[in-house]
């Protein structure tokens, strides 16, 4: 009798430990069809991590515990030749909902991946200049200049920090703290609908914030960035988050 106990224990034990197994794998989180193969372009979870499979190809997206998977809003659209996977994190944060966007080349085998929103935070923005008259920075951004407008309320706090780093005789650098939205849409009326993203950019312990887009442009040739901008200078962008799902 005691043997036939601790058999049924493992048998229980065993079937548990398959269901979890089974259950963590293969689980289908969106799909959208590609019209020129007919075929399923899947998301899927699988063992702690977002895939993304193709015609029999796959590769990771984003490392992400079971238990968080609905913590996410998930979206897939094909640009071109390219597929644009969306995940936002609707759980508050700081500022807002965490978006991570991957941009692929999902024709190629393997499946490449060609831009990503992680990537664009690992980019560096510096001070390049900064005017008290009209309470304006000047920073390089992708090789442009771009004008952030400031409220003269942290001008006194915001040039001891600045002062207090050119004093260490080093570069005044911003971060890109966190993407936290994104849109599509053409917004330069040519007929071709472009990825925009909105970011918070911060810099160092000094008051500072302010929200940062980025407007690129998705071809045959890739992606490239056509415009950057900080709300307080211009806020014309933000209009087509608004009605954006």
């Amino acid at each position: 009798m005691k043997k036939i106990s601790i058999i049924i224990v493992i048998l229980i034990f065993i079937i548990v430990a398959l269901n979890q197994i089974i259950g963590d794998k293969d689980l289908i989180i969106d799909k959208i069809k590609d019209t020129k193969s007919n075929k399923d372009i899947v998301l899927l979870f699988d063992e702690e991590k977002i895939n993304l499979q193709f015609d029999n190809k796959e590769v990771g997206v984003k490392s992400i515990p079971k238990d968080l998977i609905d913590d996410y809003e998930y979206s897939l659209k094909i640009i071109g030749n390219y597929l644009l996977v969306g995940m936002i994190n609707k759980k508050t944060v700081k500022y807002s909902s965490l978006t991570f966007l991957y941009l692929y080349d999902y024709i190629q085998n393997p499946i490449t991946k060609i831009w990503s929103t992680d990537d664009e935070l690992k980019k560096e923005l510096f001070l390049k200049n900064y005017n008290t008259t009209n309470n304006t920075i000047i920073v390089d951004s992708d090789s442009s200049e771009v004008i952030i407008e400031y409220d003269e309320k942290i001008e006194n706090k915001l040039m001891e920090f600045i002062k207090s780093i050119k004093e260490k005789d080093k570069k005044i650098q911003l971060e890109i703290s966190n993407t936290v939205a994104y849109c599509i849409y053409d917004y330069d009326k040519d007929g071709q609908e472009e990825l925009i993203t909105k970011s918070i950019v911060t810099m160092g312990f000094s008051p500072l914030v302010d929200t940062y887009y980025s407007v690129y442009k998705i071809e045959d040739n890739g992606i490239q960035k056509v415009k950057s901008c900080f709300y307080s200078k211009d806020n014309t962008l933000e209009k087509y988050f608004k009605n954006f799902n």
